[in-house]
């Protein structure tokens, strides 16, 4: 009774390691504004149920389970990230990634926002918007 005992806990531990090893995707928001993107064939990540595909600013965080990067993307694909609620405006960065190894290279378009935390599976978007002149500024 004893070595089953301990041949279930190995098994049991060997499947908690693999499934930590294949850990989702976290992607954490610490800039101004929200964040959307599109990869691959996929719509706008907006389009998710419950408005889970939208990153809120200010710590905002949502983890993109292994199988929905697999849905998009067999292998490596590209992900355009946009500083809006639905993929509008232009990209501010275009990262690769995969199931496997999260994000892998990120591509800065933007000197206000950056990805940060690649390559791996715990990411973050930094920065914010330029903040707008006063008007007496302008003459300055």
């Amino acid at each position: 009774m004893k070595i089953k005992s301990l041949a279930l806990l190995g098994a049991i531990s060997l499947s908690v390691m693999s499934f930590a090893a294949h850990a989702d995707t976290v992607i954490v928001n610490n800039s101004d504004l929200p964040a959307t993107a599109l990869a691959g064939l996929s719509p706008c990540s907006s389009a998710a149920p419950g408005g889970k595909g939208v990153i809120q600013p200010h710590g905002g965080r949502v983890e993109v389970p292994d199988w929905a990067v697999g849905i998009y993307c067999s292998s490596d694909c590209t992900a355009q990230v946009f500083m809006s609620k639905n993929c509008s405006g232009p990209a501010i960065a275009s990262c690769v990634a995969n199931k496997k190894d999260g994000v892998k290279k990120c591509t800065s378009n933007s000197s206000n926002y950056r990805i940060e935390g690649w390559p791996g599976k715990n990411i973050r978007i930094e920065g914010a918007a330029p903040k707008a002149k006063k008007w007496y500024q302008l003459f300055f």
